[in-house]
């Protein structure tokens, strides 16, 4: 979870959960990004797509690579909206 400066992670690995944590921070820290732009967008109007996100701050890995990438993070919206769906 990123709270303000600060990261709070609950790892048993903890240099792996270090590492991820701060990566984590760092991307969220920067300028934003037009993946999560995408994401956070389609997260206020779909609950689905909300849960998803705040599903993977437990494993912050899992944000890759559609943080980063809008065209991926619209194919993620897509694939989640399809599910809820069908």
């Amino acid at each position: 979870m990123l709270v303000g400066g600060t990261v709070v992670l609950n790892d048993p690995y903890t240099d792996q959960g270090a590492n991820n944590a701060s990566h984590m921070a760092d991307v969220m820290m920067s300028k934003p990004l037009l993946g999560m732009i995408e994401i956070v967008g389609a997260a206020t109007q779909h609950p689905k797509i909300a849960d998803m996100f705040i599903q993977n701050l437990a494993d912050p890995i899992k944000f890759w690579p559609w943080i980063e990438d809008a065209e991926a993070a619209r194919k993620v919206i897509e694939e989640q909206l399809g599910q809820e769906q069908g």
